[in-house]
């Protein structure tokens, strides 16, 4: 381990600059400075530190190091306390770098889970994002922010919401389709709604529940619809074959049957119910084979 010789402080070798107060190991520490630089150094090192006092990052060790330029200003060793008045700014600088860098790291990382979760490919997004996390670890921040700033981010994030924006217009197909084919949709655009004004929010992991229940709202209506329109046009074909002079007594009873097994959440009990469903099953299916229509009236046979 190093010692930085202006902070004092333990640095890994290796390394280019303090870790701490980020003084560069190549250059030396000024031997002299003119007071009026130093005093306005000193003075913009208070102005920083008084700043910081909105900055979630401690300053304690920057204001360490602005008491020690004061006292080194008041020996008369202006060049180390130009040094340590810089140094605290710095140090500050570094602070705030590194609350930076862990919050784009940790945006980077909720975007990374949404992608994924909404099937966008995230290979080399998601390697740039450790060697990020890399060079924060050795407290290289500033490579660090450099590398996050070239990380698409907004790309990825606008990918990501196409992709969703794709899945709300498959619902929204799939609840027109069914609104064409007769189904009640108004649950299923309810769903729909909600998925639309969720991806506004952009509350992307409410999307896919909301539009997969649009889904199967409307594809249950629409196959709602389709059996009713199946059970009407058996009781017409029902009401074809009584006029024709069918007994339809059989027909009726297992359509009764069929009624009742098909949905027990369909209507039933008055005459629309099972009059109109009469016909599960039409003569055809009941009696084997359709009766052949009769040719004509008795009187035209004996002619």
């Amino acid at each position: 381990m190093a010692r930085c010789p202006l902070c004092e402080s333990d640095v890994p070798d290796g390394r280019s600059a303090c870790d701490i107060c980020g003084q560069p190991f190549d250059r030396g520490l000024t031997a002299r400075a003119a007071p009026d630089i130093t005093k306005r150094a000193i003075a913009a090192a208070r102005r920083d530190l008084v700043a910081s006092s909105r900055d979630p990052a401690d300053p304690s060790f920057a204001r360490s190091l602005l008491e020690r330029a004061e006292q080194t200003e008041a020996a008369g060793d202006l060049g180390r306390a130009l040094d340590l008045a810089r140094a605290s700014r710095r140090v500050l600088e570094i602070a705030r770098r590194k609350a930076r860098v862990a919050d784009a790291l940790a945006y980077a990382d909720a975007v990374l889970d949404g992608a994924k979760k909404a099937g966008i490919e995230t290979l080399a997004f998601q390697r740039n994002i450790e060697q990020a996390r890399a060079l924060a670890g050795r407290n290289d921040f500033v490579a660090a922010e450099r590398l996050l700033r070239r990380i698409s981010i907004r790309t990825l994030d606008q990918r990501r919401e196409r992709v969703l924006q794709g899945i709300v217009e498959k619902a929204q197909t799939r609840v027109q389709y069914a609104k064409e084919r007769g189904g009640n949709v108004e649950d299923a655009e309810d769903h729909l709604d909600e998925a639309r004004n969720a991806l506004a929010l952009r509350e992307y992991h409410r999307i896919r529940p909301l539009a997969s229940k649009a889904i199967e709202k409307a594809d249950a209506q629409r196959k709602y619809a389709r059996a009713e329109t199946i059970l009407d046009r058996a009781a017409a074909d029902v009401e074809a074959a009584r006029r024709d002079g069918v007994n339809i007594a059989e027909a009726r009873t297992r359509s009764d049957g069929a009624c009742t097994r098909t949905s027990p959440s369909w209507p039933r009990g008055p005459a629309a119910a099972c009059r109109r469903r009469d016909a599960m099953r039409s003569p055809t299916w009941a009696c084997g084979s359709r009766p052949a229509k009769p040719r004509g009236s008795a009187g035209e046979g004996s002619t």
